[in-house]
């Protein structure tokens, strides 16, 4: 597994490697950090993204779209249990458009299974 190296050392690396002297490479900011030059590489990619400098998708950006994913699985979970209620209870929809202001769905289906009851017994 990756070593996750602390944020203030990232920052440190980073702003050490953009403000080198001219005849010092990447290669030996890297090699003094004790860390690989690939890993320095991502990490300057990385910050030209956050200061807009580069096109990509931002931390925050990220962390937004992370949540986002989160949220949207936990409502698909959600409407996975509604729909097994709803077959579970046999209840049906409504025949209006989904939304509209009078559409009666729920009260369809809480009365739907009285009025069979009702209908069934007879006078």
């Amino acid at each position: 597994m990756p070593v996750k190296y602390p944020d203030e050392f990232r920052e440190d690396v980073v702003r050490v490697a953009l403000n080198r002297e001219t005849d010092v490479t990447l290669v030996q900011v890297a090699k003094d950090f004790g860390i690989h030059i690939g890993t320095l590489d991502k990490w300057l990619r990385a910050a030209r993204v956050e200061s807009g400098e580069k096109e990509g998708v931002t931390a925050r950006e990220c962390a937004q779209i992370r949540e986002l994913k989160k949220r949207s699985r936990l409502l698909e979970q959600e409407n996975e249990v509604l729909r097994r209620v709803v077959r579970t209870h046999h209840l049906s929809g409504s025949m209006g458009r989904v939304g509209a202001g009078g559409d009666n769905a729920a009260v369809e289906s809480f009365f739907a299974p009285l009025q069979k009851n009702v209908l069934n017994q007879g006078p």
